[in-house]
């Protein structure tokens, strides 16, 4: 539920981020889907110097950019804007399944040693109406999620900790840590290393967003990681993270010179595969089941009802 920006404080707990430009319809259905959570909270969109300038409701707070920043640049600017003590950051092409929102911050306010909640998603291709369980978190990841830094380990091996979509973080480690790297490339994958040494991790199998795959998708993540030196340095960021952070230990620190050699085996894979999530949709993609169907159809429905008359 989206409230105005003049709301109280003390009523509103969370405050979402969406970096944004050139989406369309596709922010609108992201915007309907958090206004039909019952979380109450506040809506910061980042307009990442779109083509033409973002025009968006009164509720909603935009922050434009003179020029095109990276995604971490474009989230970091809107966590300036943050007052709440809960965040979550969105792709504007997200789609949340409700109540996510309200499910992650009440695991927040149970437990303050939490840094960071996050919930599954379910990779969706509009076009072939076809969806498939996401690889991040992967399944193994909740048994051992309570270990931190075993987790922090995994996250340098493979994307575990989602930091952005149906994950709300705690703002101040948020701050704490940073921000988001200011990256091209690893930007959710390195936070996650640090943000497991910062504090705990709850990680729910219920999913709770739809992530957008299709052609433009496809592309931007076939760029992505087929940079063998970006896949090369963010690796490297990760290893060092795990050599300065004081949580570390000491059997983490050596951990990360042992990993050199599979990071550079890892890197050159990435460098020759298709994107995960293309994959993962081919070989176990299904048809729309009734339930996320109904959701869909209901943030449709609520888009319709949002535009201005």
């Amino acid at each position: 539920m989206i409230v105005a920006a003049d709301s109280p404080s003390n009523e509103v707990f969370l405050t979402i981020v969406i970096p944004a430009w050139d989406l369309d319809g596709a922010l609108d259905e992201c915007l309907a889907s958090v206004d039909l959570d019952p979380e109450p909270c506040r809506v910061v969109v980042v307009d990442n110097a779109s083509a033409r300038p973002l025009r968006l409701g009164p509720r909603v707070q935009v922050v434009r950019t003179a020029r095109r920043r990276t995604l971490a640049a474009a989230r970091n600017l809107g966590l300036e804007r943050v007052e709440t003590e809960l965040v979550c950051f969105l792709d504007g092409d997200d789609v949340l399944i409700p109540p996510a929102l309200e499910s992650l911050v009440d695991t927040m306010r149970g437990d303050p040693g939490l840094v960071l909640a996050a919930g599954s998603s379910l990779l969706w291709d509009p076009e072939r109406d076809v969806v498939a369980r996401s690889f991040v978190p992967p399944r193994r990841a909740f048994l051992y999620s309570r270990y931190r830094r075993w987790l922090a380990a995994r996250q340098t091996i493979d994307r575990v900790i989602p930091t952005h979509g149906a994950v709300v973080q705690r703002t101040a480690a948020l701050r704490a840590v940073g921000g988001f790297p200011d990256t091209a490339y690893g930007e959710n994958w390195l936070l996650g290393v640090s943000l497991a040494l910062a504090g705990g991790i709850s990680l729910d199998s219920r999913p709770m967003k739809f992530y957008r795959v299709g052609p433009s998708h496809n592309r931007l993540s076939r760029r992505r990681d087929r940079d063998f030196r970006q896949g090369l340095r963010v690796r490297r960021e990760m290893r060092e993270t795990l050599r300065r952070d004081a949580c570390s230990g000491r059997l983490l620190r050596l951990t990360s010179y042992w990993i050199a050699p599979l990071h550079l085996y890892l890197a050159a894979r990435a460098r020759w595969s298709r994107p995960r999530a293309e994959r993962i949709l081919d070989a176990e993609g299904s048809g729309i089941r009734r339930a996320s169907y109904e959701t869909l159809a209901t943030v449709k429905q609520r888009t319709r009802e949002m535009q201005p008359r």
